[in-house]
């Protein structure tokens, strides 16, 4: 999530020995509860939850500590904000093995796959034991949970690999009737959330037809179905869609794609269901075949 700091860490001058290390044997679900056991398929036997912090000592999500009927594990959930309204979203999830942050007294969670700590004043790495300068906590905090880069430093590391086969298997025959629509529209240097709602809308256009009012997604001539390609029309909703996604030149939250979505969907008049493809961390291939089968594109979030 794109997150903008104004203040100094070194302005930090509030004590955090005492802050309290929540764990919770939950009888009600919270939001965060509900957002834990919608990412898994199999049933949680008991866990228990502590709280995360960001370097303000904010809260900034929780850690998951599970048992299954098969085993344990672990799963980091971020706390982000979309226009005002607070959401939690898994991040992480870890299977047969324990939290970095077991015995932990001052977890520090900023983004992915850093786990830090602060003890005695410095922020320090779990797992290389260095200290982190103000510059790098900074440079973290301002990271956050977003899925594109923050100032072209991205997650990954780019890397080119040719790949040489001399046969292929088919794994997917079906596909969904006339497909999709084809739209690519350049609003920012990373929108392909925004043109991925928009080629879902106008899919779904040709059934409900005030998702673009005045306007037909598709031609056909004798017995061909074909889509309009995207011209000035669909390019305005996708920049539509962009800002009611709260997208930016980092790219867009999935849980502002999803906000946008609903937003947009409900602003024609209609509402809009969405399903988990994921299963316990995972990509669930067989429910994306019979999402497929059942004529339901699927919008796969990276």
């Amino acid at each position: 999530m794109k997150k903008f700091f104004g203040c100094l860490l070194m302005t930090i001058v509030l004590s955090v020995a005492s802050l309290p290390v929540a764990v919770l044997h939950a009888d009600e679900l919270d939001e965060a509860d509900k957002a834990f056991f919608a990412f898994f398929d199999e049933p949680i036997v008991s866990y228990d939850r502590t709280e995360l912090y960001d370097s303000s000592f904010s809260l900034s999500g929780y850690d998951y500590r599970f048992e299954t009927e098969d085993g344990y594990g672990f799963a980091l959930m971020a706390r982000l904000f979309y226009k005002g309204n607070e959401f939690f979203e898994v991040e992480e999830v870890y299977f047969d093995k324990s939290s970095p942050f077991v015995d932990i007294d001052v977890p520090i969670y900023l983004t992915p796959l850093k786990y830090l700590e602060y003890n005695n004043g410095t922020f320090m790495d779990i797992l290389s034991h260095e200290a982190l300068t103000e510059a790098e906590v900074s440079e973290l905090q301002a990271q956050g949970f977003n899925y594109g880069t923050n100032n072209g430093n991205a997650f990954s590391t780019p890397k080119q690999e040719n790949i040489y086969f001399d046969h292929k298997k088919v794994l997917l025959d079906e596909t969904i009737e006339h497909g999709v629509p084809k739209y690519a529209v350049s609003v920012a240097t990373k929108n392909c959330a925004a043109n991925a709602g928009a080629i879902l809308l106008g899919y779904y256009d040709k059934q409900y037809e005030n998702l673009f009012p005045d306007y037909q997604t598709y031609f056909t001539y004798k017995t061909a179905f074909v889509w309009e390609p995207n011209g000035e029309y669909v390019d305005n909703i996708t920049v539509q869609l962009f800002e009611l996604m709260d997208g930016n030149s980092d790219g867009i939250t999935f849980a502002g794609y999803n906000q946008g979505l609903i937003s947009y969907v409900q602003s024609r008049g209609y509402n809009i269901y969405t399903s988990d493809l994921m299963s316990n961390g995972q990509f669930n291939f067989n429910m994306y075949m019979a999402s497929i089968d059942l004529g339901r594109p699927v919008s796969i979030f990276m």
